[in-house]
Formats: C-alpha cells, sequence, structure tokens
C-alpha cells in the first residue's frame, strides 16, 4: 500500500487476537491499522478453513466462463464472465453483473488468439486514495485527505495450456498447479543501516555512533520497477509522494505535466534531479503499462507545471478518467546520474552486493536472475532514536524476507479454446460449489 504510514506492524504468526489501547497514551496510526489486519486475517481464514483454496455459494456461484447471454454479441477471442461470489483463499470476489473478458473493468484485456487455455483469478488489495475516489474526502476540512482505503480487485485472465488434454481434469490442474508454483516464486531482501566512518559525514547529520543518519524517521519502500535487467526503485515515504495530474503533453523527448499541486513543502515537493513515474488507474492495475522512470527538468510553480526528460508510451497518464497521477520516487539523478539502467530502475546488482540507499541505509537482494516481479517491495522503517532500521535478525545477522506485497491470490475457473474465427469451444469446470450451512430442521 503506497499511503502515508509510520511503519506496517501486523505479523500473521504472532498471534495477536486483538490490539488494546491505553488511555493517555499517543495514537499511532500502526496500531489501528494492525488491528484491522488482525480482524481481516481471522475472517479469511476462517473462509479458507471452511471452503478451502477457492469456492462459491451454489446459490450465487459467480465467475462462470462461457458464451453468456449474449453469445452473438461477443466478439471474436472474447467470453462472458457471470455475476455472482467466489471465494479465493478466503478473499470475497463479487462481479455485480455479467461481464466479459475483454470489458471487465480492472483489466485491459486483449483478444486471445487461436489456443487452448485456463481461464483463471487472480486476486489482490490495492490502495485507493482520494485521487482515485474523491468521495473519501470530507471536503469541510478544506482540502487535507484523512484515512485510505484497500480494495480488492479481481481479473479474469487466460493462461495458454499447450499439450494439455482439456478434458481431464487432473491433468489440466496439475499444469495451472506447476505454472503457479514457478510464477509464486519470489526473490527475498534484507536491509541494515551500515556506519560510515566520521571522515564521510556531514557536519550536519547525526553523530557518527548513529548508522541510519537521517534527521526524520522514515519508512523505506523498494519496489521492482521492471525485468530484463531486473532493477528496482525507492522512496523514503513509502511511495506516497503524489501529484495529480491535470494534464500531460508528452514530444520532442519531452513530457510537460499540468499539476494539480506541487507539495505542502519541500519535502514534499519537486525538483530538478528528481525521478518520478507517471501512473494511472491502467499502469496500477496492470504491470504490463507499466512506464519508464522519467527525470525531472524543471519546475515552474506560478503554472503548476513540471519538465521532464523523456516521453510517457501507451497513453498512460493521459485519460483523466483513470485518475493519472506523478509519483515520487526518492533516487536523484543530481546524486547518481549513471546509477539507472534505461530509465528503468536501478541495477539490483550481483549476489552479496549491498547496495547503498542514503544516510546509511543499504539493501541486498539473494538473487540476481529469478523471481524478480514488477510490483514486489519490500518496507524498510528507520528510525532517528535507535540509529537502525527495524529488521529481523537472527543474531547479528540481517534474516532474507519474502516480499511484504503485494500479496496475489490465484484460483482456476474453466478450460476453454479459441477456434477458427475466433469461436469459443472446449468449455470445462474447474469451479468448486458449497451449499449452505443451515438445513431446515
Amino acid at each position: 500500500m503506497k499511503c502515508d504510514f509510520s511503519r506496517s506492524t501486523f505479523q500473521p504468526n504472532a498471534g495477536y487476537s486483538r490490539v488494546l489501547m491505553q488511555q493517555g497514551r499517543v495514537q499511532l496510526d500502526a496500531d489501528w491499522n494492525e488491528q484491522v489486519a488482525i480482524g481481516v486475517h481471522q475472517l479469511r481464514a476462517l473462509a479458507r478453513d471452511l471452503i478451502g483454496e477457492h469456492g462459491g455459494p451454489k446459490d450465487n456461484v459467480g465467475f462462470e466462463i462461457g458464451p453468456g447471454t449474449s453469445p452473438n454479441s461477443l466478439k471474436s477471442g472474447d467470453f462472458a464472465i457471470s455475476p455472482g461470489h467466489y471465494y479465493v483463499q478466503g478473499v470475497l470476489c463479487e462481479n455485480p453483473t455479467q461481464t466479459t473478458f475483454l470489458t471487465q473493468a480492472d483489466l485491459r484485456s486483449k483478444e486471445l488468439p487461436i489456443g487452448s487455455y485456463i481461464a483463471y483469478l487472480d486476486v489482490w488489495e490495492r490502495e485507493i486514495t482520494p485521487v482515485q475516489d474523491a468521495t473519501i474526502r470530507e471536503v469541510a476540512l478544506g482540502g487535507p485527505d484523512t484515512a485510505a482505503r484497500a480494495r480488492v480487485v479481481w481479473q479474469v485472465r487466460a493462461v495458454e495450456a499447450k499439450d494439455v488434454d482439456l478434458t481431464k481434469r487432473a491433468d489440466v490442474l496439475t499444469f495451472f498447479k506447476n505454472w503457479l508454483d514457478a510464477k509464486l516464486t519470489r526473490v527475498r531482501l534484507r536491509a541494515r543501516a551500515q556506519k560510515t566512518s566520521p571522515a564521510n559525514l556531514d557536519p550536519c547529520q547525526v553523530a557518527p555512533e548513529s548508522r541510519y543518519r537521517g534527521l526524520e524517521n522514515q519508512l523505506y519502500r523498494v519496489e521492482i520497477q521492471s525485468l530484463n535487467p531486473p532493477t528496482f526503485r525507492w522512496s523514503r515515504d513509502n511511495g506516497s509522494v503524489i501529484f495529480p495530474i491535470v494534464s500531460l503533453v508528452s514530444g520532442d523527448g519531452k513530457t510537460v505535466v499540468r499539476l494539480e499541486h506541487l507539495g505542502r513543502d519541500q519535502h514534499s515537493g519537486l525538483a530538478p534531479g528528481d525521478w518520478v513515474e507517471v501512473a494511472d488507474d491502467g499502469s496500477a492495475l496492470d504491470p504490463a503499462e507499466k512506464s519508464a522512470l522519467l527525470s525531472v527538468l524543471s519546475v515552474d510553480r506560478l503554472e503548476r507545471t513540471a519538465t521532464l526528460q523523456g516521453v510517457v508510451s501507451g497513453g498512460i497518464g493521459q485519460e483523466t478518467s483513470r485518475h493519472p497521477l506523478l509519483r515520487r520516487w526518492d533516487h536523484s539523478t543530481l546524486s547518481k546520474p549513471s546509477s539507472l539502467s534505461n530509465n528503468l530502475g536501478l541495477s539490483v546488482g550481483t549476489p552479496n552486493d549491498w547496495i547503498d540507499l542514503e544516510d546509511g541505509i543499504q539493501i541486498q537482494f539473494e538473487s540476481a536472475s529469478a523471481g524478480y516481479h514488477v510490483g514486489d517491495y519490500w518496507l524498510i522503517p528507520a528510525r532517528t532514536a535507535t540509529g537502525n532500521v527495524e529488521w529481523p535478525r537472527s543474531g547479528a545477522t540481517e534474516i532474507f524476507q519474502a516480499p511484504h506485497g503485494v500479496t496475489h491470490h490465484y484460483a482456476p475457473l474453466a478450460t476453454l479454446q479459441i477456434v477458427n474465427g475466433g469461436a469459443l469451444g472446449g468449455l470445462g469446470e474447474l469451479r468448486n460449489a458449497f451449499g449452505p450451512l443451515a438445513q431446515p430442521l
């Protein structure tokens, strides 16, 4: 979640059942968010234990794949998705009305070519702020936003099933499991704060005994930006510094964006040398639409415009209905002009390389070749009181951690074939259904 948090404290294996507020104490966002996370975790664990990995209620099971109620209206390479409910690893997915593969709300799909496929659900949570939903903001406050929201996103996707007999359910499920196991492989990361000798210390920074030398508490976010080669980007504010876009014009190797505002202060503003990402609903919902990072050339505060080096591809940021925004990332071209790889992010390096971020913060990836997925991220709280980062350790050694998010849940729905002319065939049911627990006396 790219929101303005102090830190994220929920640990599923800690066994906490409640957060207990005490009188006369300071209130922190992390405590309230942990209470909600505990409740959601317990509810979804219960649903998963009762239902299994995936399933829907017999009287309202959704996500049937087929020709739908209007088969003649389907385009080539398309199929219908029925309304209803379906649970994937305890997460409720709700489809209020019939839609299709090509017209589903949260994914811009392309027509499927001729071939055999397994349709499946990809389910995850996305953060929603007033930029994406203006009704969240309380206008009586005169502009500031308050809490954000988490929204369940479901996307029906299709994986090609070559050399699989679609009539044999066991073979299909084995193929899907093997494909999913490979997809779920994730690279791990660890972080630390490293001491720096007094000779390299800025006199305006804290004492050299402190390994983290920043002047403020921060929540660093390290996020995979692109693949081939794998690169990453980082933010000291969990990627929460954003600027809604009013208009965007690209051309002649540059992009000019007009923004709603330029930040509350210098710490949350834009300056030449900053790296920014042009994003919108499309790039947030589909990693395939990720754009490159662009550097800020100049900022006009009177006109509220920023001129960026580079152009935006794929139409990202140009549709106001898709809530375009500029997101600041905190590696600067002024401090590290040669550290970016073709504007795609910072190199992950090779195994055993400790990579410097800033103020003594260092990270290390466990692997340099496999398990990278665009959007995977890790959160690193840095605290001035200890001069250190909060990171799991075994003795004095930092432990490699799987990504903190984004957590995806998957479930197979059906087999299908696209035959000559784009027609739909080869349908086979892969969903599960359950009846109500209560029965007549």
